[in-house]
């Protein structure tokens, strides 16, 4: 490792491996397999999963007994001990074992350093680890590609600048000042996607029961009924089809099928003029509610492209150019899920309920058995039947009461008895554009909190870089100037740290 340069006056550098003192230790945790783990035992597995950055997570619940542990020949961990995970996200991250109510090991993947006695002040060590000039020397000693790690022996040989043990403690003092600001401006960062869900979710349940349009309402008597509107669509769709029987296109075998009638009885209340109407009601003839592509199998580089999941955020699809593609002779056996410009996406399994517009770009494009297309009537606002099935009654009605139990998938014929409360079309259009400024809204506050994210993470990274340049707080050499005494250099307590790691050998030497 090449040495460091531009040294405070007082400082000197050293291996990480140097900092543990008499009564101290660099080592590895223990390897302990599944067959040694006892849910019974008294003593308890810390893992990776511990240890965060800068914070003992206190996640893991493996325990073994003292029996095993005593085999295996176990290190126990003490009360401050540095834990540094060898494995990421992120790699070398560290953090301080507080102790437990019962003894505790911690997994192979994870080191213990213990300083011991005389020793560096724990809680500089574990701030000047996690800090951004350590990261990159760690990511240069990093072997492994698809799951990166760290050999201790690495580790160990990481140079480290050393203070002055009176001017770690300063250091000390002012970090975590800074950084409790910094974290607490975080806390508050972290709280906001959840109100700006409540506020999405508020408006919706506002616009999709008439509270958001009741002032409208009183200024627009006259407008038509929504019942109108639906018998409207049923009889556009009657005749689409007589349209297409008439011309022998084969795409109509059988007799119009009117849509199953919804039963209100159980329904919320909704205005006067507006009406309840199923999914299936609202579509359009010869557009069946369906799912697509059942495993769609390899990528192939020039074939359909189809839609999954995860691939739908906030009423979008995700880059089409990333978008998986399915042989074109399979999907052509799903053709009758083939998409259209302006077809709405649901999602049926797992998170229910997630929906995006198709855009014109995806138009033959497909999607996976997992999700539904539905291509709404063109007398309907589309943009409400979206904001209608994203609203609360819509994902409660899917997740929960349709079957009485919470789902872990809705089949087809669900989505398509899905009901929608339909208001009159003047009123739909009314209710888009209020709803579209609010949720422009709520999209730019939570573009300026990520944005505000960004920064925090950058000053925290800032507060440890100019802690451990020694700009942070007066050096230990400055203090000793101005007030006019000695102090002991960083060289000289590593040099104190070395031979008492000496005499210490030494002693455990004569007991054997």
């Amino acid at each position: 490792m090449t040495a460091l340069t531009d040294l405070p006056e007082g400082w000197t550098e050293a291996k990480l491996a140097d900092f543990a003192g008499a009564g101290g230790l660099f080592n590895d945790g223990d390897w302990i397999e599944t067959k040694d783990q006892n849910p019974n035992g008294d003593i308890r597995l810390t893992q990776l999963a511990d240890i965060g950055d800068g914070v003992f997570k206190d996640k893991s619940q493996r325990f073994l007994t003292v029996e095993k542990a005593e085999e295996l020949g176990c290190t126990y961990l003490s009360p401050g001990d540095l834990l540094i995970a060898r494995l990421p996200q992120p790699l070398g991250r560290t953090c301080i074992f507080p102790g437990d109510t019962k003894r505790c090991i911690t997994a192979v993947d994870v080191s213990i350093l213990r300083t011991g006695d005389p020793g560096v002040d724990n809680r500089w060590l574990m701030h000047f680890i996690n800090s951004p000039m350590v990261r990159v020397q760690i990511e240069a000693l990093q072997k492994g590609t698809t799951r990166p790690r760290i050999a201790r022996r690495n580790l160990g040989s990481m140079l480290i600048p050393l203070p002055p043990l009176a001017e770690q403690k300063r250091i000390v003092v002012k970090v975590e000042e800074l950084l409790a600001r910094v974290n607490a401006a975080q806390d508050r960062l972290e709280k906001v996607p959840r109100i700006m869900k409540r506020f999405r979710q508020a408006v919706l349940s506002a616009a999709c029961s008439g509270k958001l349009t009741e002032d409208w309402r009183e200024q627009h008597p006259d407008v038509g009924s929504a019942s109108g509107l639906i018998s409207q669509i049923q009889n556009d769709r009657r005749e689409d089809r007589r349209n297409v029987e008439q011309a022998d296109l084969g795409e109509a075998r059988r007799k119009y099928t009117k849509p199953q009638m919804l039963d209100t009885d159980d329904l919320p209340e909704i205005p006067d003029g507006w009406c309840w109407a199923t999914l299936d009601q609202i579509r359009q003839e010869f557009r069946p509610i369906i799912y697509g592509i059942i495993k769609p199998g390899p990528h192939v580089a020039d074939g359909v492209p189809y839609v999954r999941i995860n691939e739908m955020r906030y009423g979008k699809i995700a880059d089409i150019s990333e978008l998986r593609r399915a042989d074109p002779q399979r999907a052509a056996r799903f053709r009758r899920a083939t998409l259209t410009e302006g077809d709405l996406l649901i999602s049926k399994d797992g998170t229910i309920g997630i929906v995006a517009v198709v855009p014109p770009e995806l138009t033959g494009g497909n999607i996976t058995q997992h999700i539904v297309r539905a291509a709404i009537h063109r007398l309907m606002n589309r943009d409400y039947v979206v904001a209608a099935i994203r609203s609360p009654f819509c994902q409660h009605w899917l997740t929960v009461e349709q079957k009485g139990v919470a789902l872990q998938g809705v089949n087809v014929e669900d989505f398509r008895q899905l009901p929608i409360p339909i208001p009159p079309i003047e009123e739909q259009h009314e209710i888009v554009r209020l709803v579209e400024p609010l949720f422009k809204l709520a999209d730019a506050i939570e573009k300026r909190v990520e944005l505000a994210k960004i920064r925090a993470d950058k000053l925290t990274q800032s507060i440890l870089a100019k802690a451990f340049r020694g700009e942070l707080v007066p050096t230990e050499t400055e203090l000793a100037r101005q007030e006019g005494r000695d102090y002991e250099p960083a060289s000289v307590l590593l040099e104190r740290i070395r031979q008492q790691r000496e005499r210490d050998k030494g002693k455990q030497g004569k007991k054997r």
